[in-house]
């Protein structure tokens, strides 16, 4: 996640699907398939940003969402959270051409989103 000039993540604490729609739709990746926890897809560096995000599913942006203040949190990267996403089409609006990019998007048949 970008904010303040600088990459980030967000802690998985009350992570769920609802939250995962939200980053989906964002990016413009097809609807929310998973919303694993405990870096599934590696940790993260640099800071945390989200810890207890908790989106209706309404928001345009995981911005929107209600959570701690931005840069508190109560956890580590071993428990960044994650998104996999449906969407086959290339590329994801977020400049995805295949491969990591620095928003932490891959593509593919699913497009698995590290936050």
């Amino acid at each position: 996640m970008f904010h303040g000039q600088q990459w980030g993540t967000v802690c998985d604490d009350s992570w769920d699907l609802t939250d995962a729609q939200v980053v989906c739709r964002q990016l413009g990746c097809g609807a929310a398939v998973s919303a694993p926890g405990s870096a599934r897809f590696g940790q993260g560096t640099g800071q945390i940003w989200l810890d207890d995000v908790n989106c209706t599913g309404a928001e345009t942006a995981l911005s929107d969402c209600r959570a701690w203040s931005w840069g508190d949190h109560s956890c580590n990267h071993e428990e960044d959270a994650g998104v996999v996403c449906s969407g086959t089409v290339m590329p994801c609006n977020v400049g995805c051409s295949g491969g990591y990019v620095s928003a932490g998007v891959l593509c593919g048949p699913e497009r698995h989103v590290l936050l």
